[in-house]
């Protein structure tokens, strides 16, 4: 019996070290995807500011072509409102300036993505640029989110070069294809340097590709959305531009968990940064 008694002793003394490990550990990860955003836009600003406020570091997208907010805005975003690219053939664009070089990753494991809803679908084989860091096809390019045709097949690509050789890689995700005119998805590309590979989502849906080849660092091109940046006063292309609206775009400057994409998902609701906050997240 004492040898039983011992026993009870020593479970009821562990069983509150216990439960608090265990608030411990759920404590420890609040905040891991908010702490590890670069930036993240909720695009909410509509005025006549020539930026678009960044949430969480400063890093404002600002406006091309004397464009204010009140143009570029849109009452019907995914949370909100959200930034309008109302047109294909345009050079419009938010860019974050050159001089930041917050979003420069090279080979090292980074994510990116926004909320997309087209008011348009391209009817060509050229990729339309949404997001990312790709100021050209050659030396400035580095990684970006594009929309692509082929045979008719509307689809999200995620675009990136390597960082050292003159090589790039185009992967295509089938979620959701052909894409359609009025459908919000959440569209995220990642690098995951540990594993050599890129990562994609549509909405909650993952693929991956092999790629040991490392993501270019160097060039001119800033990070931008709605049109390709070469620099602060050049744009990409304009024939490769879509209409569409953003909403909820973000970096992270780690991979992204599949638990976190599915809370940004939020069964096709979405997230805006402060349910980021008021979550804990």
């Amino acid at each position: 019996m004492g040898l039983d008694r011992r026993l009870v002793c020593d479970l009821i003394m562990h069983i509150p070290m216990l439960t608090m490990g265990m608030v411990a550990a759920a404590m420890r990860s609040g905040g891991s995807l908010r702490d590890s955003l670069v930036e993240w836009w909720d695009f909410e600003d509509n005025s006549a500011a020539t930026v678009f406020t960044g949430q969480k570091n400063s890093h404002p997208l600002n406006l091309i072509n004397a464009q204010t907010t009140a143009t570029q805005s849109n009452a019907s975003g995914r949370r909100g409102r959200a930034s309008n690219w109302s047109n294909a053939n345009s050079n419009d664009a938010g860019q974050v300036p050159r001089a930041v070089t917050a979003f420069d990753f090279g080979d090292q494991s980074f994510t990116f993505g926004m909320w997309v809803n087209f008011n348009q679908m391209p009817s060509d084989d050229l990729g339309r640029f949404l997001m990312g860091r790709y100021g050209d096809f050659t030396t400035s390019a580095n990684y970006g989110l594009f929309i692509g045709t082929l045979a008719g097949a509307q689809r999200f690509q995620l675009i990136v070069r390597n960082s050292a050789a003159a090589s790039s890689i185009t992967v295509q995700h089938a979620t959701a294809m052909p894409l359609t005119t009025g459908a919000w998805h959440l569209a995220i590309g990642a690098h995951d340097h540990v594993n050599d590979e890129l990562v994609f989502y549509v909405d909650n849906v993952k693929m991956t590709q092999s790629w040991s080849q490392g993501i270019n660092s160097g060039g001119t091109g800033n990070f931008s959305v709605g049109n390709g940046r070469k620099g602060d006063n050049t744009y990409l292309d304009t024939t490769r531009t879509v209409g569409h609206k953003a909403d909820s775009a973000f970096v992270m400057n780690r991979l992204i968990t599949d638990g976190e994409v599915n809370y940004l998902w939020n069964a096709g609701a979405g997230k805006n940064y402060a349910d980021l906050i008021a979550d804990g997240m």
